[in-house]
């Protein structure tokens, strides 16, 4: 029997991350049998493309002139991101199996709830505390029927612990779940303190190997031209300057050109106007990586590249620092301000093995839960 399946993530927010690992997830859930959408939520906070022409105080902008002078100013950064959007729309219509109708909030979900046999909310950030999805309700499925299975796959916390005050409220949704995975050990420990039990799977970008994600690199336009490129691949996030600079030193010692993913003032050329699929091609095809970036880590390691993760300033380096210590990189995460970057060559064998194992505990926990949807809907 044939199971239907929904998932609900952050999958529409313009983060190569988020649309990949959607992607991986519901791409997984076909090949073992599956009929899978993902839920096509897009509450207004994460509906960022509103922000940009939104006057932040109405009161200064109260005459017309003002207002027409704010949006002028902003025009460059707003025209930039709608080419940004128009990759992403590409990518997600062609790699994003979505529902036919979008519900743009927790009430609209709970009182016309999509149907099916089993429903996973995750993977990535979405029980961020420091976020509005991590206190959303959607997205611990508080709107799925009791009679369907619900679980969570890869649910990440993103840090170390969540406000005392949030704690009853998601020990409430999270113990309704059927089956409860994250993707940190740190998120194991959260839940144990509230007296749930979970496991540790893998981000669902490692449910696919290399070659598949090698496949969507090519569709970049710039796949071609990046390839016969010589570049250190810098993405770093607002905020990080301090990387940024790492980045630079160690590209000029290399004799590399830098490349960003994001506008980058010390860059030589910025990709910030493309979709993931050029997201690959650019990690793909560089001589090395310095991130910032959970997912730039992932791929580094899915196309066994030369990597170097330097720890954010806000307090999520746990997902970054959980993973590279499961496969054996705990080196790999560096401080910005050290001055030797040097590492030995990673061990990719040792590597594989480690994920492979990883791998598997967390293609057994989808397959059993899998299976129960199909004997439940019986």
């Amino acid at each position: 029997m044939s199971v239907s399946a929904l998932t609900i993530t952050c999958h529409d927010v313009c983060n190569h991350g988020a649309s990949l690992q959607a992607c991986a997830l519901a791409s997984y859930l076909r090949e073992h049998g599956c009929q899978v959408r993902i839920i096509d939520y897009l509450p207004d906070y994460l509906r960022h493309e509103a922000s940009y022409w939104r006057v932040p105080n109405p009161a200064w902008a109260r005459s017309f002139l003002r207002r027409m002078i704010y949006r002028i100013v902003k025009f460059p950064r707003n025209r930039l991101f709608a080419r940004r959007r128009a990759a992403f729309d590409r990518f997600n219509q062609h790699y994003l199996p979505r529902t036919d109708r979008r519900w743009f909030s927790s009430e609209q979900l709970r009182e016309e709830p999509p149907r099916a046999d089993l429903y996973i909310c995750g993977s990535d950030q979405i029980w961020n505390p420091l976020f509005p999805n991590g206190r959303d309700g959607a997205f611990y499925l508080d709107f799925a029927p009791a009679e369907a299975r619900r679980i969570s796959y890869a649910a990440s916390f993103a840090t170390e612990s969540i406000p005392a005050e949030m704690k009853e409220s998601v020990k409430e949704r999270i113990e309704k779940l059927d089956a409860v995975s994250v993707r940190e050990s740190s998120g194991v420990r959260i839940l144990a303190e509230m007296g749930i039990e979970a496991r540790t799977v893998v981000d669902p970008v490692f449910l696919q190997k290399g070659d598949f994600w090698k496949k969507i690199a090519a569709d970049s336009p710039l796949a071609g031209w990046l390839g016969s490129q010589k570049y250190l691949l810098l993405y770093r996030f607002e905020g990080d300057d301090m990387v940024g600079a790492a980045a630079r030193r160690l590209a000029d010692s290399r004799g590399l050109k830098l490349f960003s993913v994001n506008g980058d003032p010390l860059a030589d050329r910025s990709f910030d106007r493309f979709g993931p699929d050029t997201f690959l091609s650019l990690i793909l095809s560089a001589e090395s990586i310095l991130a910032t970036s959970f997912h730039a880590a992932a791929f580094s390691v899915l196309f066994h590249k030369e990597f170097l993760i330097a720890r954010r300033r806000e307090a999520i380096n746990t997902r970054m620092a959980d993973l590279l210590a499961s496969l054996g990189l705990a080196d790999r995460l560096i401080d910005p301000t050290e001055t030797d970057n040097r590492r030995s060559e990673i061990d990719w064998a040792a590597v594989e093995n480690l994920l492979t194992g990883e791998k598997s505990r967390s293609e057994r926990y989808l397959q059993e839960n899998i299976a129960r949807a199909a004997q439940r809907a019986v």
